[in-house]
């Protein structure tokens, strides 16, 4: 009877480690997903300022103030 009863032990044992397996590892990818979440959060508001940025205005001056010399 006592093979039986440690053999119960070590299933219950087991079965309480995958558990904490699954759980850890359940954690780890929630956490993984909220940082990208925020990442991607912080990629679309930085789109959205750059795309909020009026161009340049174009034609209308002389060519010099429009251009910028970089050989110089």
């Amino acid at each position: 009877m006592d093979g039986i009863s440690g053999s119960a032990n070590l299933m219950i044992e087991s079965g309480v480690a995958m558990s904490q397996v699954r759980t850890h590892h359940a954690t780890s990818v929630s956490v993984v997903k909220k940082g990208l979440d925020a990442k991607a959060q912080a990629a679309m508001n930085l789109i959205d300022t750059v795309q909020q940025v009026p161009p340049p205005p174009s034609g209308g001056g002389s060519a010099s103030q429009s251009q910028i010399d970089v050989i110089a």
